[in-house]
């Protein structure tokens, strides 16, 4: 998708999305990045701004599934980031907002808690974008 990028949004632009779906952002500043945790309507998850994680002082990076990721599970089935079912780069155009917001909405339903406690990968959202 990001091959033919036509408008570049910015992480206020996913937040700000986020909120204007009632979704719950609150933002952590860090020393080496912002994190994001989201929450509402059956989902958890978060992002974290991405930033270089080569440093020698690892008590300051993310973990690695959140660095430049939005990851997301059903509420009730959030055991650990790298089991959640939704991992996708943070979006960077209008069109991979657009498709975060309709997976959020699966993954806080019915049929998205029972795709992630039941572990049915073929219905996950792993995606690169390149």
């Amino acid at each position: 998708m990001r091959k033919n990028k036509k408008t570049v949004i910015t992480i206020k632009d996913v937040v700000d999305k986020l909120k204007e779906n009632h979704y719950t952002v609150v933002k952590s500043e860090r020393k080496l990045y912002d994190f994001y945790r989201i929450s509402g309507y059956g989902i958890r998850g978060g992002f974290c701004t991405q930033h270089d994680n080569t440093n020698d002082d690892l008590l300051n990076h993310s973990n690695s599934w959140l660095n430049g990721y939005v990851v997301i599970d059903n509420k009730n089935c959030f055991d650990k980031w790298s089991k959640c079912p939704l991992w996708i780069p943070i979006p960077e155009t209008k069109q991979e907002l657009d498709f975060l917001i309709e997976r959020l909405k699966f993954w806080g339903s019915e049929e998205g808690f029972k795709a992630s406690d039941e572990y049915n990968t073929d219905l996950w959202d792993n995606i690169n974008w390149d």
